[in-house]
């Protein structure tokens, strides 16, 4: 009796794992178990997770939690919503509570039941279960995807105990139609994980061959207390396979003859011709669909060496690809870079053209308009290539492109490559040179005693260049100097320093011109200096002129008496001799004054004595000047300090 009563109680088992549905026949696709789990948070509480095939989206999810043993729940989450939406091949959706519940000690199921909105309701005990306060058993079921073949599935159990058995069904996707024989899967990996917690993984080989269509594969692992969890794979869709076959290229392509026509036959494994299929490649764009026969002709005019052709999907069939090589043959160019002057300055503009041109197939050289070129210049000091522009081909294959000259280096010119047309380029190196200029020169004294120096300053910049290079530092330069047309003389030599600034002296003997020059020199970074000098400038060369014996008197003297300034005055030609008759100023600073207050005039004798009398009303300073003339300099006497009382 008891074999009879252990079969009878199996077969009352897994009657109550079957989804048992209230509704009527006519209603909705009864929902089934993808997959199902207790998920334990940090905080010790519980969260069910279904995911549902065939459920409306509408439905809710009651989940009960009751202990093994138990047909009461201890705890359950109503009414909860759809979670998650699955896509075609995710295998259902996702019911999951946003709350949580506290488990009790031993082993608790999880229960559900689904509420169509239509009213319906689906019992489905035991879709989970998990042990407290320890013991592990999870599921995951692997695979899907589109296949032509035989395939395979494969089951990943994490346990803290045995592993009983473990068995694959494949079934129809989305629905309970079984496919073939249960399969029983091979352990192909064993790990051991932290607290006695091993994973395992099983594999079935590929043992699933079906006829196409969309299947999933369910797998099912039984603990070592007889209860089981099942968990689908994504759907696998089964689909047959198509041949892209005798696809040819006719011709060889080159610039002149760019069309051509791409053949071929589409066809199943066994060598059938497939009509009505898609058939489209994807550089240039082109697409055709078979004949009866399988054959199908594109005609394209390609850009490119290689392009993939595609049979689309239809019925049960999968696209297939297949690469098209197409035979081009290039033809050589040249081109030419008119010569940049290799006079220009930095700063200065000019107009780099040239002409571009291809070698046809009958060997001739013809013009190739509209093609662009790149024009760029590599600069000597930096070794920096700056792009210019990129200038496209006239009618007559010719091309210009303004620019500044901006150092010296190499300018060039290129042609880019093309399946049809080959690269070419061409280049010229040009040294230039850079701007100088002279700038805040003075000339002093001016005028200047004769015999006296004279003393030039100034800086020397270069125009254009790169910040932080536009003194010309550490050059040679020089001071000339010309007493009148056709005679120049050379007075003295000297460099600029680091800040390209520069002081010439030289000694005056006449009147004259005189000016610094700068010969050039090898610049910066391959970019010559340009000569500069500066302006003529006219300094005035007068003979010296000297007051000697000055003096006030008496000293001192009573306020409303009569003071007498005297003194003389000498010029100085071939040798010094008396001022007579030169007129000078006597000037009167009052004691705590700094200003000077002329008091009046008085000329020289033949000796160059001169005299004055004034009429004494204040402390302070006397003094005589001369105002020079055309040859001579001006001059002042020396101060006498009178104390008027």
């Amino acid at each position: 009796m008891r074999r009879p009563l252990a079969a009878l109680l199996s077969l009352f088992t897994a009657l109550t794992l079957l989804p048992v549905a209230s509704a009527s026949a006519d209603s909705p696709p009864t929902p089934i178990v993808a997959d199902a789990r207790i998920v334990v948070g940090t905080d010790g509480k519980a969260t069910p997770y279904v995911r549902l095939i065939a459920a409306d989206a509408r439905a809710t999810v009651d989940f009960r939690f009751r202990l093994k043993g138990s047909s009461e729940a201890y705890a359950s989450i109503p009414g909860v919503p759809r979670r998650e939406a699955g896509g075609e091949d995710a295998a259902g959706s996702v019911w999951s509570p946003e709350t949580t519940a506290a488990l009790q000690q031993g082993r608790t199921y999880l229960d559900i039941r689904v509420n169509d909105p239509s009213g319906g309701r689906t019992e489905m005990p035991q879709v989970a279960f998990l042990d407290r306060p320890s013991g592990i058993f999870t599921l995951g079921a692997g695979g899907g995807g589109w296949v032509t073949d035989a395939f395979d599935a494969q089951a990943t159990v994490t346990h803290s105990g045995q592993v009983s058995r473990v068995v694959a069904r494949l079934y129809r996707a989305g629905t309970t139609e079984q496919v073939g024989e249960d399969v029983v899967p091979t352990v192909r990996q064993t790990a051991e994980l932290p607290g006695g917690v091993t994973r395992t993984v099983y594999m079935t080989g590929p043992v699933f061959d079906p006829p196409a269509g969309r299947y999933q594969v369910a797998m099912t692992a039984w603990d070592g207390q007889g209860d089981s969890l099942t968990s689908r794979t994504a759907i696998f869709d089964k689909r047959l396979e198509q041949r892209l076959t005798d696809v040819r290229v006719t011709g060889t392509l080159d610039y002149e003859h760019r069309g051509t026509v791409v053949t071929g036959r589409v066809t199943d494994t066994a060598g059938a011709p497939l009509g009505g299929v898609t058939v489209s490649l994807n550089t240039p764009e082109a697409k055709t669909t078979t004949a009866d026969d399988g054959s199908f002709a594109l005609e394209v005019t390609p850009t490119a060496s290689r392009a993939s052709l595609t049979a689309a999907s239809h019925g049960a069939y999968i696209s297939a690809k297949a690469n098209v090589e197409f035979p081009f043959r290039a033809q050589a160019t040249r081109v030419s870079l008119s010569p940049v002057p290799s006079a220009g300055r930095v700063g200065d503009k000019v107009t780099l053209s040239g002409l571009l041109e291809r070698q046809n197939s009958a060997g001739a050289w013809v013009p190739l308009p509209g093609r662009p070129v790149k024009l760029s210049f590599t600069s000597d000091g930096t070794k920096q290539t700056t792009d210019l522009g990129t200038p496209t081909t006239g009618p007559d294959g010719r091309y210009s492109l303004t620019t500044k000259v901006t150092g010296s280096g190499t300018w060039r010119v290129d042609s880019a490559a093309s399946p049809f047309l080959e690269n070419s380029m061409a280049g010229e190196y040009r040294r230039t040179s850079f701007w100088t200029r002279i700038i805040g020169v003075t000339a002093r004294p001016n005028p200047v005693a004769v015999g006296g120096k004279v003393t030039l300053t100034g800086q020397i910049v270069r125009t254009g260049a790169p910040a932080g290079s536009t003194n010309v530092a550490n050059v040679p330069v020089s001071l000339t100097f010309s007493p009148g047309p056709g005679r120049m003389f050379g007075m003295a030599e000297g460099r600029t320093d680091a800040n390209g600034r520069f002081s010439l002296s030289g000694i005056a003997r006449s009147d004259g011109t005189w000016w610094v020059s700068f010969s050039g020199g090898a610049g910066i970074g391959g970019t010559l200096d340009e000569p500069s000098g500066t302006s003529h400038l006219f300094v005035d060369a007068k003979y010296k002129t000297a007051i000697s014996s000055f003096n006030a008197s008496p000293e001192p003297v009573k306020k409303g008496r009569t003071l007498t300034v005297k003194g003389r005055i000498t010029k100085q030609a071939a040798k010094w001799q008396p001022g007579a008759g030169a007129t000078l100023t006597v000037y009167f600073k009052p004691s705590g004054s700094s200003k000077w207050k002329a008091m009046g005039t008085t000329k020289a004798d033949r000796n160059g004595w001169f005299t004055k009398g004034f009429k004494a009303s204040a402390d302070g300073t006397w003094a005589a000047a001369y105002a020079g003339s055309p040859s001579y300099l001006g001059v002042w006497s020396t101060g006498d300090y009178v104390d008027v009382r």
